[in-house]
């Protein structure tokens, strides 16, 4: 887990889905990516952080995140 440091343009615009489709959509991507691939979720409902960490041993990805403002969080996920 950790903070992003550059300001990037998310890969997926997911800001107007809310848990727990958005992890279910989020996870959907993810099956259809290999390893070494880095992807950017624009999310707004955060909670969605700990589900991906706990997920991420499972499905062999770390997660990154960063708040963009109030309302939007920036995640990256890097495929092992």
């Amino acid at each position: 887990m950790g903070l992003i440091r550059e300001a990037e343009k998310a890969d997926f615009d997911f800001t107007q889905l809310r848990c727990p489709q958005l992890l279910v959509e989020i996870k959907l991507v993810l099956k259809q990516k290999a390893a070494g691939d880095c992807l950017t979720f624009m999310v707004c409902d955060s909670t969605v952080i700990a589900d991906l960490e706990q997920l991420s041993d499972k499905m062999n990805f770390d997660v990154q995140y960063r708040k963009v403002d109030k309302q939007n969080t920036m995640l990256m996920l890097n495929l092992k």
